[in-house]
């Protein structure tokens, strides 16, 4: 993974969505939980704004067919069906 956290960017690829929600994790004060293990494992790749939560939700569902579930404004569940 390279950070370029200097613009607010963080930029993957191919880590683990486990991997990639851990660095997320560290700019947000949102939480993450991955409901289905089989996702885990999903490698994702591209650049994304830190705390730009709606939009990394948004490209995990369109490109990586990750579905999400916003709980309140501070949790999020991944691989929610």
């Amino acid at each position: 993974m390279d950070l370029s956290w200097r613009e607010g960017n963080l930029i993957f690829q191919g880590e683990t969505l486990e991997e990639a929600i851990h660095e997320i994790s560290r700019y947000t004060s949102v939480e993450f939980e991955i409901l289905d293990e089989r996702i885990k494992s999903v490698r994702v790749a591209g650049l994304f704004k830190a705390g730009d939560i709606n939009g990394l939700l948004l490209t995990l569902r369109e490109n990586f067919h990750i579905p999400s579930q916003r709980v309140g404004t501070e949790r999020v569940l991944l691989g929610a069906r």
